[in-house]
């Protein structure tokens, strides 16, 4: 599975018709949308689809053909997700109507197209589920917790300070949590 950690953006054209697309951070997701609605006021749609990892791994798909016929826009967004096995990410393609129907088989392909481009202009990032763990410790292994974050590239470490102890937080990968949790305890 792949993510992407920022925004890209592309353009494709059909029949003067111009759909640009945009694939998204889920996290970003619903304030981009927001964004383009207000950039893109003479826009006919705003098609959508997203696909997220739920906390039980399971994948939530949605999708929205915002005005197009049925099955025609937002389904084949989705498709070309799931094809290129892409989550916790959505792609919302803007259209601009060019004066041409397309018909409905015609708006599957370029909604693909669409879809398609602005995927191959990104840059995909295999997808790590991420544990969190909390460990309770005295106060003299703080200076280890550091050094073994940034030995291991673990990007979430935080303290509590408690009266007699340090409770330690870290997030990261199962691997990056197992090496982190046998150098803290060997110490």
């Amino acid at each position: 599975m792949f993510i992407v950690n920022k925004v890209y953006q592309a353009k494709y054209i059909k029949d003067n018709s111009v759909f640009l697309s945009h694939l998204i951070p889920i996290k970003d997701f619903d304030n981009y949308l927001c964004k383009l609605r207000d950039e893109h006021k003479k826009a006919v749609h705003f098609v959508k689809a997203t696909r997220m990892l739920n906390e039980y791994s399971q994948i939530i798909e949605y999708s929205s053909d915002d005005g197009e016929p049925k099955g025609s826009s937002g389904i084949p967004v989705l498709n070309v997700m799931r094809g290129n096995n892409l989550i916790n990410s959505g792609i919302i393609v803007v259209r601009y109507f060019g004066g041409k129907l397309l018909g409905v088989g015609g708006l599957v392909r370029a909604y693909s197209a669409a879809s398609l481009e602005v995927i191959n202009k990104s840059t995909l990032i295999p997808f790590e589920k991420m544990q969190s763990v909390t460990i309770e410790s005295t106060f003299n292994k703080i200076d280890l917790a550091k050094y073994l974050a940034r030995k291991l590239d673990i990007n979430y470490l935080k303290f509590d300070f408690m009266q007699n102890f340090v409770i330690i937080h870290i997030e990261a990968n199962e691997c990056k949590i197992e090496k982190f949790l046998h150098h803290f305890e060997a110490k």
